[in-house]
């Protein structure tokens, strides 16, 4: 598999473009770039999904224009699914952006397995920065939305936000067995094993 990293200037987002033989997955595409475009067409004639992390707008406002040009399904959590379409929830309301209301195709659940041609999506649903946030696991690598970030993690007083919800999943994967290169919603990359020792938020003994 092949991983891509396009950087959203407007809150320094992360767009995740993950290719393979038969399979071709974007998460989070918070806007629509050339980029972006050029990894459509690119893997035109894969099996595509678009995946989100929660349904915060700088993570969504591309997700429409992404599964007209690819012909791809949306995909969010349950808990989450209903701030597609309500600007109070998805935070357009608060920061004055315009968007136009969308449903996602599916919706998943805790611990599902997606199956995308030959890309494999663990689910792990995180509470704590949304109602429904969520991570991703694909092979090595962990996509960890807005709940954990280098040294950091989500703010929890947006809607749907939780502070000891947070905490217990940012426990939950620092339980996780194995270790994983870390790609989250805004932000460097980093490693599982380096959060769990280092970040101030929640730290190993």
């Amino acid at each position: 598999m092949k991983l891509k990293t396009v950087t959203i200037p407007y809150m320094d987002q992360n767009v995740y473009l993950i290719s393979g033989d038969s399979g071709a997955v974007i998460i989070d595409p918070g806007q629509m770039t050339e980029e972006i475009k050029a990894f459509i067409v690119e893997n035109k004639t894969k099996e595509f999904a678009v995946l989100l992390t929660h349904n915060h707008f700088d993570h969504i406002l591309g997700a429409q224009e992404a599964r007209t040009l690819s012909g791809g399904k949306i995909y969010v959590s349950e808990a989450d699914s209903m701030g597609l379409s309500d600007g109070s929830v998805n935070l357009c309301e608060r920061f004055c952006i315009d968007f136009s209301p969308f449903e996602a195709d599916k919706t998943f659940s805790d611990n599902d397995t997606l199956s995308i041609g030959d890309i494999n999506i663990k689910v792990l649903v995180t509470p704590g920065h949304s109602k429904g946030s969520a991570c991703f696991i694909i092979g090595d690598w962990l996509f960890s939305g807005d709940t954990l970030f280098r040294l950091s993690v989500g703010r929890t007083d947006f809607i749907g936000g939780n502070s000891e919800e947070l905490y217990k999943s940012l426990k939950r994967l620092y339980e996780i067995k194995g270790d994983f290169d870390v790609y989250s919603g805004h932000g460097p990359a980093t490693r599982l094993s380096y959060e769990k020792k280092n970040n101030p938020f929640v730290r190993e003994s």
